[in-house]
């Protein structure tokens, strides 16, 4: 026989007498008792020496006895959710439960499909070879983890996403409080005759209490710079309830009107709405990925409505920008581009959110009133807004909708047409505005296109507006009624936007192509934006030329056009650590004239990337050169990033940070990565240990982590790394899987146990050896541990000074300070 220790990374498992052998061929016997439950007894006959008068009961099982247990359900290896269960014995002496045909729908799988008979007996419960005619059903449960799981023909499956699983299941949150923030200082200052400096500051708050599955939630940002002092902007501040039955999502307080077909405003009120993501096949609106080039170490900052939704410092080069959290869910970003010499670019962002085609028997609806809350406008009248959306059949959906508030009132109607050509949606929204000296009457026509067309995989989107002279939006006759608006509202004449992506031949690269104009009544110019450019790879080398239109800005607010051209190349190279380093390039002409070359790096210092740092140098026509540097730190408790670069007549510096706080029973918790659905994962003692694709995460003193990025509604999985970890400690499991409510806090418990073990071998008289599988006790008659091979000791954590041995008939002691043995 040969003893084993047993270790995974730095942690060590308790031994048991099953870790303590490597069983050869017959040497072990186990002997099963299945008259009433399954009992498993270890044969002495086959240990050598005096182990054969060892008692070694301690080591024998018995199986789960009938009874109600929760158990994670598995549905073909497919978690389909926790639930209490009551098990008894089948004529095969196996435990089995009882399925009505509710439970069966609610774990995804169909109950008329399986056996329509009985699952039009309401009353009815059986187990799954009760259910299943093809007799290919298989139902198991592991005891020791108690996990079900069930086989199922794939007939039987309702179809459904793999990561959905039925409302009956969804987790309500803890009561807790979460605080994401981001903060982020940026400083600039001109040499010479100017000395002009341009200091501002920004820090954004996401604050959710959750408890019950109710949630409140606070979305504001706090922004100064040293010309207008500081400013602090609400942009949603919401209690909200999930309607499960309803798949919809009750909110009262400060929150947008939804802007499929209207223009999105803040209100103060209640509102009902369809919650998409509650449904197996639709997903969350999306947000779009904002691109652009720095010119140097810059700050962007983005914009809605007027309000700061997001501010952040970049260094110099490309950049992409994709956690935008618009407070509206449709309206322009417009994006600002403060280089560090002190100018300053504009660019918008196309953001709407397309009427959508639904499938078949699918509705949509949306319900707000309240009175208006827009920051800068006087007056706040009380406004509604209605909606509905039906999907009739595979090739029609139709949409309708009013809005409205004191003195003005538009209702919209269309459809959306799903063609072998594309899907259009087409509209027509009806206005009415009362002003001061007439009645004003109009109509906006509105298409959308989307198609990508198979043969090329050419991406395609275009929407136009056109809208007639006395045509009013929502945002217009409000601003139109704002009596501190001194500047004439611009009210849009027509408008069109196009999207183009193609990728080309293999090893080619792809092409891509934007493009907006937009038309204003009682203006002569158009404003004309484009993006377009090329990207290709080769290895590790990717390269980009692009051409972009930027809007400038000077110190007086006149505009002028300004278009760039650039041409970036990229080299990645990757280490075995895990690490990277990217060496850039970058190359820009504006308007033909100025040109500007700058050549850099970026590199990782460790194996999750938490620290990453760069520098750069440029060369712009004219001799004049700058230098830069960067850094992000990614610790366990937050992120801090920043900036620093100076050319001959400036010089420029910022710093940032993010992350998250939540507040429980448990104390505090912190993490680097901000996240509205999250898990509040607990292991006790298991400092050290992180989660698997959370980088930089580290379970704290108290035994707490966060798990970020949860998708509402959906399954997710939660899985532990145990590296980094205290030696000792072992966990029970070390995966698990949940299914929030949206923006709220579910605990995960992790079951952990702390075995600190000595292994001493006894000083004994001549040469006796203490027996294989004996238990140790201390002086409280508590069992510490077993005697291993050769008669060495693996005692756990003790206070006693000695141990005691039971041999059969002679009891033994020792002393673990000296480690002598003495047996009378």
């Amino acid at each position: 026989m040969i003893m084993v220790l047993c270790k995974r990374d730095l942690f060590q498992r308790k031994l048991t007498i099953t870790s303590l052998l490597i069983l050869q061929g017959s040497l072990f016997s186990m002997e099963t008792h299945a008259e009433n439950n399954a009992r498993f007894e270890f044969d002495n006959a086959i240990l050598m020496g005096n182990a054969k008068n060892n008692d070694l009961s301690s080591f024998n099982t018995t199986e789960l006895a009938p009874g109600s247990y929760i158990v994670n359900i598995y549905v073909n290896n497919i978690w389909r959710g926790r639930q209490e269960l009551i098990f008894t014995k089948n004529s095969g002496n196996s435990l089995v439960s009882c399925y009505s045909g509710q439970l069966l729908n609610n774990i995804g799988i169909n109950s008329q499909k399986m056996n329509k008979q009985l699952a039009e007996r309401e009353s009815f419960c059986g187990n799954i070879a009760e259910w299943d005619t093809s007799g290919s059903a298989r139902e198991r449960l592991d005891s020791a983890q108690l996990d079900l799981h069930l086989e199922i023909p794939q007939a039987y499956l309702s179809e459904s996403d793999s990561n959905y699983i039925q409302p009956e299941l969804w987790q309500q949150g803890i009561p807790a409080i979460s605080l994401g923030y981001s903060a982020d200082y940026y400083s600039a200052k001109q040499r010479g005759d100017n000395h002009n400096s341009s200091d501002s500051a920004w820090l954004g708050m996401d604050v959710r209490g959750s408890a019950g599955g109710w949630l409140l939630e606070h979305l504001g940002g706090l922004d100064w710079d040293n010309r207008s002092g500081t400013h602090y902007s609400s942009h949603r501040t919401t209690l909200k309830r999930p309607i499960v039955g309803w798949q919809s999502m009750l909110s009262a307080g400060q929150f947008y009107t939804d802007s499929q077909m209207f223009d999105g405003i803040s209100l103060l009120g209640i509102a009902l709405e369809t919650e998409d993501q509650m449904r197996p096949d639709n997903t969350l609106n999306w947000a779009p990925v904002i691109r652009g080039v720095a010119e140097t170490n810059a700050r962007i900052t983005v914009t809605q409505d007027g309000r700061t939704i997001h501010q952040t410092s970049v260094p110099a080069g490309p950049f992409a920008i994709d956690s935008i959290l618009p407070a509206n869910t449709g309206g322009e970003l417009l994006v600002t581009v403060q280089e560090s010499d002190g100018r300053i670019r504009r660019f918008s962002v196309p953001y709407s959110t397309v009427p959508q085609l639904l499938k078949p028997g699918v509705s949509r609806y949306n319900l707000s009133i309240g009175a208006v809350d827009e920051s800068d406008n006087e007056q706040d009248p009380l406004a509604a807004q209605v909606s509905w959306q039906y999907g009739v059949n595979n090739t029609l959906t139709f949409y309708t909708g009013a809005s409205g508030f004191e003195r003005y009132q538009s209702a919209l109607l269309g459809s959306g047409l799903n063609t072998s050509w594309g899907a259009i949606a087409l509209d027509i929204t009806h206005s009415r505005f009362n002003d001061d000296e007439r009645e004003n009457q109009g109509q906006q026509y509105r298409i959308s296109y989307n198609r990508t067309i198979p043969w090329s995989q050419t991406s395609l989107w275009f929407e136009g507006k056109m809208n007639s002279q006395h045509y009013y939006g929502q945002r217009d006759a409000l601003d139109e009624l704002d009596s501190n608006n001194e500047y004439q509202v611009l009210r849009e004449k027509q408008s069109y936007s196009v999207s183009v992506n193609q990728p080309l031949i293999e090893q080619w690269g792809s092409i891509y192509l934007s493009g907006s104009i937009k038309k204003y009544w009682d203006q002569k110019n158009s404003y004309r934006q484009y993006a377009m450019g090329y990207t290709n790879s080769w290895g590790n080398l990717t390269w980009n030329i692009s051409a972009q239109r930027f809007w400038n800005e000077d110190d007086f607010g006149s505009v002028s056009k300004d278009d760039q051209v650039s041409l970036i190349f990229s080299y990645y190279l990757p280490r075995s650590n895990s690490g990277y380093t990217h060496i850039s390039s970058e190359t820009y002409s504006n308007n033909g004239k100025a040109h500007n070359t700058r050549l850099g790096f970026t590199t990782t210092s460790d194996y999750e990337n938490n620290l990453v740092w760069g520098a750069n140098t440029s060369y712009a026509r004219g001799g004049e050169m700058d230098w830069g540097a960067n850094g992000t730190w990614r610790s366990p408790y937050t992120m801090i990033n920043g900036t620093w670069s100076q050319g001959s007549s400036w010089h420029q510096a910022s710093t940032g940070i993010s992350g998250l706080v939540v507040g429980h029973a448990g104390g505090v918790t912190f993490s680097p990565e901000r996240s509205d659905t999250l898990a509040l994962v607990y292991a006790p003692d298991a400092k050290g240990a992180h989660l698997d694709g959370v980088p930089g995460t580290r379970f704290d003193s108290n035994g707490y982590a966060i798990m970020p990025w949860l998708r509402p509604w959906r399954v997710n999985e939660i899985i532990i790394d145990p590296k980094g970890a205290e030696e000792g400690i072992s966990f029970a499991k070390t995966q698990s899987k949940v299914a929030p409510y949206q923006g709220n806090v579910v605990s995960v418990v992790f079951e952990t146990k702390m075995n600190r073990q000595q292994i001493i071998r006894p000083r004994l008289q001549g040469q006796q050896i203490l027996p294989f599988g004996a238990t140790i006790r201390d002086n409280k008659n508590n069992h510490v541990g077993y005697v291993g091979q050769g008669g060495m000791l693996y005692i756990d954590e003790t206070h006693s000074p000695e141990v005691y041995i039971s041999t059969g008939q002679d009891k033994c002691t020792v002393v673990l300070k000296t480690q002598e043995a003495i047996c009378r």
